[in-house]
């Protein structure tokens, strides 16, 4: 399923404001879970369910973007755009195998399960590093993809990068 446009608007700039917004979100929660250990009982599956959402949403916004790559001008800023917003989806993918490690982990030391601690200590560093990891990476994905959409035009005005106004002619 190729996702191209939505209402005739290009569906990539509408599609990735979600996992822009939800992915600090969830990495929030994630890390209220780790220090408030008590908390998995009652919303691990919740978090694990968010997260699985979170890693779709970035499938879609990688596909959308895929899209609408074919249909822009070519540059080494859409490049690196295209490149940190893969990395993204997978370290989103990452963090979510870990939070479901982590909630799994929990479920079986609830049920009785003898584990050592240092597994969940372990799971717990890996959600909170790789959570942080998702939220650096979404910054610099959304960052890139800013920079290049926008350019500066020597204006002083920022304009749309494919408006022919780039070489700072534009009269007032």
């Amino acid at each position: 399923m190729e996702i191209d446009q939505i209402f005739g608007i290009p569906a990539h700039p509408l599609i990735v404001h979600l996992p822009v917004v939800f992915t600090p979100l969830i990495v929030i929660a994630a890390i209220a879970l780790v220090v408030r250990r008590d908390w998995l009982s009652r919303f691990g599956i919740p978090l694990v369910i968010a997260c699985v959402v979170l890693s779709f949403l970035c499938i879609l916004a990688t596909q959308s973007g895929e899209s609408l790559q074919e249909r822009v001008r070519e540059t080494s800023l859409v490049q690196s755009h295209a490149d940190l917003g893969e990395q993204m989806r997978n370290i989103v993918f990452l963090f979510t195998a870990f939070v479901i490690a982590l909630v799994g982990y929990d479920i079986l030391q609830r049920r009785g399960r003898t584990l050592p601690a240092v597994g969940a200590t372990i799971l717990a560093a890996l959600v909170v590093i790789s959570g942080i990891g998702a939220t650096v990476w979404d910054v610099r994905t959304g960052h890139e993809g800013a920079k290049s959409v926008w350019s500066a035009t020597g204006t002083g005005k920022l304009v749309p990068a494919g408006s022919g106004s780039e070489s700072g002619g534009e009269s007032e």
